[in-house]
């Protein structure tokens, strides 16, 4: 599968919320929060100082994308952890398998059996 396929993202394109440091927003997690710097991510949003360091606004298509892309493509374009956005989705009650993420198991499913059926034969 080639890089690009890997973290496409299916639903988008995604916009940040239009604030500027400083401005309060709501996050879906978090509640009301004031907003800081921008994040270095593919897709630059918003962030928030917490706990010690700074996180992404969770809000507006940010959660859209969540609930319907791959973990692998969240990833990639918002340069967060699989355990961010793992936590994510365990707050929204998203199922493990997005639309995204069948696209990415269907169509990365052939690449990897035909890499175990050459390692089951090269020992």
């Amino acid at each position: 599968m080639q890089h690009e396929e890997r973290y496409k993202l299916l639903f988008g394109p995604y916009r940040a919320p239009q604030v500027q440091p400083g401005d309060k927003i709501v996050d879906a997690m978090r509640g009301p929060v004031v907003t800081g710097a921008w994040s270095q991510g593919r897709i630059p949003w918003p962030t928030i100082h917490a706990k010690g360091r700074s996180a992404l606004v969770f809000s507006g298509d940010l959660v859209a994308a969540v609930q319907q892309e791959s973990s692998l493509a969240i990833q990639y374009w918002w340069g967060v952890s699989a355990s961010t956005v793992h936590r994510w989705r365990q707050h929204l009650g998203v199922e493990q398998y997005t639309a995204g993420t069948r696209r990415l198991h269907r169509q990365w499913l052939p690449e990897k059996m035909a890499r175990r059926q050459c390692q089951d034969t090269n020992p």
